[in-house]
């Protein structure tokens, strides 16, 4: 998990299509959606102008988002798998 250095580290992650997260005071992840910010968590979404995040969000400690790697299904184990399946 890379922490960002700053706010305007995070305002140019986001221009360039990524996501971003807040962990103080509670999780919540940004992605950029056209003009507006989208910002989401487990129990509500919402959208802000970027006046509205940067009066927000300008002290806080950002994370870039790194997807988790999913893990691939080894396809000899999964064939021998589905055999003894259908006998």
């Amino acid at each position: 998990m890379e922490k960002l250095d700053s706010f305007e580290t995070a305002l140019r992650i986001l221009k360039s299509g990524d996501i971003v997260k807040i962990h103080k005071p509670q999780l919540v992840y940004f992605v950029l959606k056209g003009d507006l910010i989208q910002a989401k968590n487990d129990q509500s979404q919402y959208f802000l102008s970027m006046e509205a995040f940067t009066d927000l969000f300008a002290q806080a400690d950002f994370f870039r988002y790194e997807k988790k790697e999913e893990t691939l299904v080894d396809k000899a184990k999964d064939d021998e798998y589905y055999q003894w399946k259908h006998k």
